[in-house]
């Protein structure tokens, strides 16, 4: 990304345990793989084309901070500290086998991602936008997904009794996947 002053720039943290409370830091073409990163603290922070695969989030505190193509493989959001005002940002980023259960993450943003065999359960993500998100084998249930925006998505399949939909917003043709569920044919 243009503009942006890089404080880490093509490191390698794999494989290693970091504990950290970094501040207003940018991170560039970095590798996380298999990086413990429990208990640490990341504000005002961006990571632009970061490898997080495998990396370990227990206890970690994410806030104001930005994914833009990066990609999580294998990596469990469940056990992040969340509080009111920690919302997730992830832009054109590769998501895949990760699970986000159980969290307080309103006003989320998961913008033009690639999400495949991810698990998306028990959570607040009110107010949220899937804006132009390809999804693939994505479990999506019991979440608060209210005013959430789910326009020029594409392969997503929730169960409207099950989840809180009221206000999303969705486009045609692919809000016919909410009714996939219910084995009902229709006709074009």
């Amino acid at each position: 990304m243009k503009n942006i002053k890089y404080h880490f720039e093509n490191e390698d943290f794999s494989n290693k345990k970091l504990i950290a409370e970094i501040e207003q830091k940018n991170y560039s073409n970095c590798s996380f793989i298999k990086t413990d990163l429990s208990d640490s603290i990341y504000e005002d922070c961006i990571f632009y084309k970061c490898n997080f695969s495998l990396t370990i989030l227990k206890n970690v505190r994410f806030t104001k901070v930005k994914f833009i193509k990066c990609k999580f493989q294998g990596v469990d959001f469940s056990v992040i500290k969340t509080q009111l005002g920690n919302e997730l940002y992830f832009d054109e980023c590769l998501i895949d086998n990760t699970g986000f259960q159980n969290l307080d993450i309103p006003n989320s943003s998961f913008i033009n991602c690639s999400i495949k065999n991810t698990n998306f359960s028990d959570l607040n993500l009110s107010s949220s936008n899937f804006s132009k998100t390809n999804f693939e084998k994505v479990i999506i249930q019991r979440c608060n997904l209210s005013n959430t925006d789910f326009q020029n998505a594409k392969g997503y399949v929730l169960n409207p009794s099950e989840n809180n939909i009221k206000k999303a917003k969705f486009s045609y043709p692919e809000v016919i996947n909410l009714l996939e569920l219910y084995d009902i044919d229709i006709e074009y």
